[in-house]
C-alpha cells in the first residue's frame, strides 16, 4: 500500500506509518485464538520486577499474586485461612509448629534440574529468612516477631535462630513473645514462598523479567516493557480452583481516558476504575451510567485500608488544635465529592470488619464541637502547612479540607510535592500536616495499633511521632491476651484513647471499583487486596 505525501513529507508518513503499526500490533494481541479464553486486564503503569522480597506497589498486586502464594490468605469475608501450609499447633502462642501441604509444585521453570520440584519446609525457612532481610520491603512483618529475624536483618547473625527445620514438611517458629495474631501477619502474599534456585547466579539477570516462578494458580509466560503475560498452572495444587481462563494479558495502558476507551471497545475486558474516570462512569449516586449499564458490571472492593491527614504531634502540640480540625472536617463531603459515595467513613484507622472489628465511632463531624476545641486552644490564626501529593486523592483532600477549615477559622496553606519526597519528609519529622493512605497488610487490628502508635515506632510507621504512655502500655497488654474477642474488644478501646489525642485525622475506607464485562462471573478479593483471578470464568 503506496501512501502519499502530503504537507508533513516524510516525517508525517512515518507517524502514520507508526501509528497503523502501532494499531495493527494492539489488535493482534486482543484476537483470541481458537479454543483458548483470555483475559486482558488493563493496568495504569508497568509492574515491578518480580522480586517477592522487593515488591511494594500495589498497582502490582493483581498479576504477583497470582503467582506467588503464602502461608496463609484471607477469604473475601475476611476469615484467614491455610495454602501452603496444612496444619499448625500452638500451645503458648510463642512457639509455632506448622507442617507444609504435600503435593504442592513451583511453576515448572529452567532455574530447576529436572523442570519442578516439590515445596518443602525448607524452601518455608529459606523464604521466611529472605524476607527478613534488609532488602525486603516487608522485613518489619518478620524483625519485630521472629526470634532472631532482627539480628539477622542487622548482619548480626548468619540464619535467623527462630527458624527451625524438623523433617521434610515441618518447620517450627520461635516468636520473641507469645503473639496469639501471628497468622493474621502471615495472611498475606507480600510474604511468600519461592525457591533457592532463584538466586543462581546465572538468572539473575532474568529474575522478575522473564523468570518468576512461584506456585500460584498462574505461571509466568512472556513480559515486555507493556504487557505480561500468564498461563495457566496445569498442575495447581488446589484442584477445586483450577484457573477457568488459560490466558491473563496485563496490558499497560497509562493514560486513564484511553483505558477506559479500549475497555468499551471490547480491547481490555477488566480494569480498576481511577477516580478520575468516576465523574465519567457514575451517575451522583454512585450507579452506573446507563451507556455503560448493559455491557459491564462493577464490583467495589473494601479492602483493608486508610486515608487520613497525618498530623506531627511535635510540630503540632496543641491537642486543642488538632481536635478542632479533627470535629471540623466534613468527610461525607468528601466521599461524595471525589469518590462518588465509594467508602465507608472512619474516624480511627482500623476498617470496619477487619477480623470482626467494630469502630467505637459514631458521628465525627461536629463544627460546634470544633469551635469549642479552637477557643481552648492557643492557636492564633499562625498558617498551617499541609502537604499534598500527586498520587490519587490527595490534592482533592487538601482542597476541600483547607475550605473545611477555613470556615471555623483555622488557615491551611497547601503544598504539593511529588510522593516520594512528602514520605522522605514525614520521616524526618518535617511534616506538620500530610495527606496519606495505607493498605495494610495485617488483617487483625491489633498489629496495627501497635505499629502505627507505639513510641517504639517513631519514626516508622509512627509517623505521626505520637507517644502515650498509657498506651503504650496497653498495647503491651494486647500482646499478652489469649482470647481473640477480647483482644479485638479492647483494640477498640485502645483506638477510642489514642484517638482523644487525635494523632491524625482519619477519613476513610476506599473501595476499590473494578469494572468490567458483564459476560464473566466469579470474580472475588479478600481484604488484602488479592485478585483470586483463578475463579474468574466467562459466561457466554
Amino acid at each position: 500500500m503506496a501512501i502519499r505525501e502530503y504537507g508533513g513529507g516524510k516525517e508525517m508518513n512515518r507517524r502514520i506509518f507508526l501509528l497503523l503499526l502501532g494499531i495493527l500490533v494492539f489488535l493482534s494481541g486482543a484476537c483470541r485464538p481458537a479454543g483458548v479464553s483470555q483475559l486482558i486486564f488493563g493496568l495504569a503503569s508497568s509492574p515491578e520486577r518480580l522480586v517477592p522480597i522487593t515488591l511494594r506497589n500495589p498497582e502490582t498486586s493483581p498479576i504477583s499474586m497470582q503467582i506467588f502464594e503464602g502461608l496463609f490468605d484471607l477469604t473475601e469475608e475476611g476469615e484467614v485461612v491455610p495454602r501452603l501450609i496444612e496444619r499448625w499447633e500452638t500451645k503458648d502462642y510463642q512457639t509455632w509448629t506448622f507442617h507444609v501441604r504435600k503435593g504442592v509444585y513451583f511453576h515448572s521453570s529452567p532455574i530447576f534440574q529436572n523442570e519442578t520440584r516439590e515445596v518443602t519446609a525448607d524452601d518455608i525457612i529459606y523464604s521466611l529468612t529472605r524476607f527478613s532481610s534488609p532488602e525486603a520491603f516487608p522485613s518489619f512483618l518478620l524483625t519485630d516477631s521472629i526470634t532472631g529475624a532482627r539480628e539477622y536483618n542487622q548482619g548480626k547473625a548468619k540464619y535467623v535462630a527462630g527458624l527451625k527445620l524438623i523433617d521434610t514438611y515441618t518447620l517450627v517458629v520461635e516468636l520473641l513473645r507469645p503473639q496469639r495474631f501471628f497468622l493474621n501477619c502471615l495472611s498475606t502474599a507480600w510474604i511468600c514462598v519461592f525457591p533457592k534456585e532463584l538466586d543462581r547466579k546465572e538468572f539473575s539477570d532474568r529474575v522478575g523479567l522473564s523468570i518468576a516462578v512461584g506456585t500460584g494458580p498462574y505461571a509466568l509466560e512472556s513480559r515486555t516493557e507493556n504487557e505480561v503475560v500468564l498461563k495457566k498452572n496445569e498442575r495447581y495444587w488446589d484442584r477445586n480452583n483450577i484457573p477457568k481462563i488459560d490466558k491473563i494479558f496485563f496490558r499497560v495502558i497509562r493514560s486513564d481516558q484511553v483505558r477506559f476507551a479500549n475497555l468499551q471497545k471490547g480491547n481490555i475486558n477488566m480494569m480498576i476504575l481511577p477516580n478520575s474516570l468516576f465523574q465519567a462512569a457514575f451517575n451522583r449516586d454512585g450507579t452506573l451510567k446507563e451507556s455503560l449499564r448493559d455491557k459491564y458490571k462493577i464490583k467495589g472492593v473494601p479492602s483493608f485500608n486508610s486515608h487520613f491527614i497525618g498530623i506531627n504531634n511535635k510540630l503540632v502540640p496543641d491537642v486543642n488544635l488538632r481536635r478542632a480540625m479533627f470535629w471540623g472536617t466534613n468527610r461525607d463531603e468528601m466521599i461524595k465529592t471525589i469518590l462518588f459515595g465509594y467508602a465507608d467513613e472512619t474516624g480511627g484507622t482500623i476498617p470496619p470488619g477487619m477480623n470482626g472489628y467494630s469502630p467505637p465511632f459514631g458521628n465525627v463531624f461536629d463544627l460546634e464541637k470544633a469551635k469549642v476545641f479552637l477557643r481552648k486552644s492557643n492557636y492564633k490564626g499562625e498558617p498551617l502547612k499541609f502537604l499534598v501529593h500527586e498520587i490519587g486523592n490527595s490534592e482533592q483532600i487538601g482542597q476541600i479540607f483547607q475550605a473545611q477549615m477555613s470556615k471555623i477559622g483555622i488557615n491551611v496553606v497547601l503544598e504539593k510535592l511529588d510522593y516520594n519526597s512528602l514520605i522522605n519528609r514525614m520521616i524526618k519529622g518535617e511534616a506538620p500536616l500530610f495527606s496519606m493512605f495505607v493498605e495494610y497488610v495485617f488483617s487483625s487490628p491489633e498489629p496495627v495499633l501497635i505499629n502505627l502508635f507505639s513510641t517504639s515506632k517513631i519514626p516508622v510507621p509512627n509517623f505521626f511521632q505520637f507517644s502515650n504512655k498509657s498506651v503504650d502500655k496497653m498495647l503491651e497488654e494486647l500482646y499478652d491476651m489469649k482470647d481473640e474477642r477480647e483482644a479485638v474488644r479492647y483494640s477498640a478501646e485502645i483506638e477510642s484513647k489514642v484517638m482523644d489525642d487525635v494523632p491524625a485525622i482519619f477519613l476513610y475506607r476506599q473501595k476499590y471499583v473494578i469494572l468490567y464485562s458483564n459476560n464473566m462471573e466469579g470474580l472475588e478479593l479478600s481484604g488484602n487486596n488479592h485478585y483470586f483471578l483463578e475463579k474468574l470464568r466467562f459466561i457466554n
